[in-house]
């Protein structure tokens, strides 16, 4: 029975599948090359190029203490299934912008490379390696652009996130310091009026959610906003 992927191996403990789109795609690589050769050349490139992106995002996930099932890869380039996500959006960050620094190495690399290793001065090489490099800026700008729950729409989110829910942090602070003012007696300060509460802080009646989920609940409570005033 045909299936729709295959595992090819296993780097960092995460197994490293090989989707059926992927294999017909490197297929029509070897065969539209005029030497069979360079086209199963140019097909591992590909391959190699797509599992050391991924490898990037799971490898960074995993030193953050995510748990990475496995890799995929496809003809759109590849997909790391993460168990867990990242508590903090400062390592989301991170794991999502991991990927197309992998990608931008490589891409340098092989600016780098002709120019300084005489073997690859050649027309031939130079010109494959232009195209390599093409096809690694165009998987990048996809991913980082349209591909949903890839690199784009995670540093979206991050976005949306910071400024959404720092504001919502901002006017719970200002309902609580209003809420307080209101409260507060206003001949505080003058003993002649008597004993007075302004200094006593409002009961702490729990946090405020302000932080997108995943990410860790904060938040600021009334004791918080009574230290500040």
């Amino acid at each position: 029975m045909l299936k729709s992927s295959y595992q090819l191996c296993t780097l960092f403990g995460i197994p490293i599948r090989l989707d059926f789109s992927l294999i017909v795609l490197m297929f029509l690589m070897i065969t539209n090359y005029g030497d069979p050769f360079y086209g199963i050349a140019a097909g591992l490139a590909l391959l190699l190029s797509i599992t050391l992106h991924e490898l990037g995002h799971s490898l960074v996930a995993m030193a953050f203490g995510c748990r990475v099932r496995d890799i995929t890869l496809m003809m759109l380039g590849g997909c790391a299934t993460l168990l867990t996500m990242p508590r903090k959006a400062w390592q989301e960050f991170l794991v999502a912008t991991a990927g197309p620094a992998v990608s931008l190495a490589l891409a340098l690399a092989g600016l780098w490379l002709p120019h300084h290793l005489p073997a690859l001065r050649a027309t031939w090489v130079a010109s494959r390696i232009g195209r390599f490099i093409a096809i690694l800026m165009a998987l990048s700008v996809l991913y980082s652009l349209f591909a949903h729950k890839f690199e784009g729409y995670m540093l979206i989110r991050l976005l949306i996130a910071y400024f959404v829910y720092q504001s919502a942090e901002r006017e719970y602070r200002m309902v609580l310091m209003e809420e307080g003012a209101a409260r507060r007696n206003p001949f505080a300060g003058f003993p002649f009026f008597g004993p007075t509460t302004g200094n006593t802080p409002p009961p702490d009646e729990g946090k405020a959610i302000v932080s997108p989920p995943p990410y860790a609940r904060g938040g600021t409570t009334r004791v918080d906003v009574h230290k500040a005033e």
